[in-house]
């Protein structure tokens, strides 16, 4: 199982200081000014992380849904070429080549193109997760696209260490006195599935074409996006310890 000693003891250090003026100007300055007092190099290519943890202030919580993983289906082979060709929408400027953009959730129906519906299913008895499509008269067009809990499994969210902080500002500057943090660990798959069938997770199908470079008026599939509300973070770990 792994230690929170070591990141417990760093917040209740920081907490000690008092107020610390902020690292950074914007809404990014509670999260670098904790990363800089714990001794996080940030890196732009992934989130910081301590001993395991990644570092986030509680204003990660608000905004846009993150993008969890991408993957393709499990099946069937070509997946994507299939639905856009069937349901996709002509590109004005390479027709006959299709574009196809939906993003949909199992709690409701995103309307596509204003000719079909689509939504994500859970099957948990034969454990895959469905696309299906239907026409506006709530037909069904499409059901055989679907991803195996198996390739979901590849997916764990990592052990998440989140701050709160007062504010105030002196001289202009912004200053924070971090009062207290959560920690989440122990990922929990089930819980991702719970997280699936209540509608806090987005999937993306994001078929395009080139717009420029060698590939130009070809083909462009970005791959098939799960993208996770941040409010529903808290939810996916089957541990959670409150830190004052």
């Amino acid at each position: 199982m792994i230690s929170t000693t070591k990141i417990i003891k760093e917040f209740r250090r920081i907490k000690a200081i008092d107020f610390i003026a902020s690292s950074r100007i914007g809404t990014t300055g509670i999260g670098k000014t904790f990363e800089d007092n714990l001794g996080v190099i940030e890196n732009c290519k992934k989130d910081p992380d301590f001993d395991g943890f990644e570092v986030k202030s509680q204003r990660f919580l608000a905004g846009s849904p993150i993008t969890m993983f991408t993957k393709q289906f499990s099946s069937p082979k070509g997946a994507n070429k299939i639905l856009t060709s069937s349901f996709g929408n002509t590109d004005s400027t390479y027709a006959p080549l299709k574009n196809l953009h939906a993003s949909m959730f199992t709690n409701k129906e995103s309307i596509v193109y204003g000719r079909y519906k689509f939504t994500i299913k859970l099957n948990r008895r034969e454990q895959k997760l469905f696309l299906e499509v239907r026409d506006l008269n709530s037909r069904i067009l499409n059901n055989e696209c679907y991803y195996t809990y198996e390739d979901l499994q590849a997916f764990k969210l990592k052990n998440t260490f989140i701050v709160w902080a007062n504010r105030k500002r002196e001289n202009g500057i912004e200053h924070f006195h971090f009062t207290h943090a959560k920690v989440f660990f122990s990922f929990s798959f089930d819980k991702l599935l719970d997280a699936i069938d209540n509608g806090a997770v987005q999937f993306d199908i994001r078929v395009g074409i080139f717009r420029t470079g060698e590939f130009i008026g070809k083909p462009h599939d970005h791959g098939n996006g799960f993208r996770l509300m941040k409010e529903a973070i808290p939810s996916l770990f089957d541990n959670v310890l409150d830190v004052e």
